[in-house]
């Protein structure tokens, strides 16, 4: 799980705090990117990201102006996904309640 924090806060047992230099990078840019990388895990059942683990990855940073502009097309992805997710649920809903009826119908003799 990837998180912005503008606030200070206090970070719990087996939480990696990155504090990046916003002058090089954006901050979702850095959160997609964190998201999005493939890493390879051994031998644990709970997974987890460790320091040697992120350590492994380098990330080719655009300049800033490129950077917004690839998150600006990410959260606009991001909404639209979310949008059509919301409206296949509210359809989906709708036909277990037409199949309910009519089911209910049909047992009733009334179909």
């Amino acid at each position: 799980h990837t998180e912005i924090r503008n606030e200070h806060f206090f970070p719990i047992v087996r939480l990696i705090v990155l504090i990046p230099n916003t002058e090089k990078i954006s901050l979702k840019f850095l959160k997609f990117s964190i998201q999005n990388l493939v890493i390879t895990r051994s031998g644990s059942a709970i997974p987890q990201l460790t320091v040697p683990m992120i350590k492994k990855y380098h990330l080719n940073l655009p300049e800033i102006k490129t950077q917004k502009s690839i998150e600006n097309m990410l959260e606009d992805l991001s909404n639209q996904s979310n949008q059509f997710l919301e409206i296949s649920q509210q359809k989906l809903a709708s036909l277990k309640q037409l199949q309910q009826s009519i089911l209910q119908e049909a047992f009733n003799g009334t179909l």
